[in-house]
């Protein structure tokens, strides 16, 4: 993630497949910043269950660091004294509905309490946005019209200028209007083509597939983007045949003439 002329870290999308392991590799992110002496990172995801999750890819890939259970974790650390500097190397793992939500405890948004612990703009470390489609209703035109999520992602990657950013989804980028909330990835903006997310979104939509297909191997050539699949190699299946009895032919039939009269309606 190389710093940009702007002043802020560039990012990396991961865009792959179901499978493939995308836990595993930004669990990997993680301890190759821990190595380098960045001991603090979050992570970010669609629902606290996941935090498991993330546990086990970390110590598949021997990185031993303690793992937050969100903001409340770190509510729970702080009251207990030993939350606060002391704990140097950790992933605050948290969903995006934390990210949104108010404090229960000071005067600031988890957000900015988020912003806190990690220690202001000089923090750089990763931050890890898993199932980043989450992000994707973000209005460039209209920022009220935006989801809270959207806008929540926005500022903190305004707030941590120096943070490693890491896009993860498999659906990350269903249309081009949806890739607002990847400003990182150095598509617009200074020292690039297009001026703002408008004007690149609707350069993009004019030309098509092709213009589409373009962006997917600038972003992959550049090291910006890797998008795989599990191979279908030495794969077997096989074809069953099931007949249908009188009733369920019968049950079959009288649905398939329901959604006929549904559609003539």
């Amino acid at each position: 993630a190389p710093q940009r002329q702007c002043g802020w870290s560039g990012a990396a999308a991961l865009g792959d497949g179901a499978g493939v392991g995308k836990g595993r590799q930004l669990a990997g992110c993680i301890l190759d910043g821990v190595a380098r002496g960045r001991g603090r990172h979050l992570w970010f995801s669609v629902g606290t269950d996941l935090r498991v999750d993330a546990e086990r890819d970390l110590q598949a890939v021997s990185c031993h660091i303690p793992v937050l259970d969100g903001c409340r974790g770190l509510d729970a650390l702080q009251k207990k004294a030993f939350g606060g500097p002391t704990l140097k190397n950790a992933v605050l793992f948290a969903t995006y509905a934390t990210l949104v939500s108010a404090a229960t405890t000071k005067k600031q948004s988890r957000l900015d309490q988020l912003v806190a612990w990690c220690g202001g703009p000089s923090f750089d470390g990763c931050v890890i946005f898993d199932e980043a489609h989450r992000a994707k209703n973000f209005d460039a035109s209209n920022e009220e019209a935006s989801t809270k999520v959207s806008r929540a992602v926005r500022a903190l990657q305004d707030k941590l200028p120096l943070s490693r950013v890491i896009y993860a989804s498999a659906t990350g980028v269903s249309e081009i209007k949806n890739m607002a909330y990847a400003e990182r990835l150095g598509l617009w903006g200074a020292g690039t083509s297009f001026a703002d997310f408008k004007t690149f979104a609707d350069t993009l939509e004019k030309r098509g597939v092709g213009a589409l297909e373009l962006l997917a191997l600038e972003l992959k050539s550049s090291g910006a983007y890797v998008s795989r699949g599990l191979a279908w190699q030495r794969c077997e299946f096989e074809r069953w045949t099931c007949d249908l009895d009188k009733e369920a032919s019968d049950a079959y039939d009288e649905a398939a003439a329901w959604w006929r009269g549904l559609r003539r309606a």
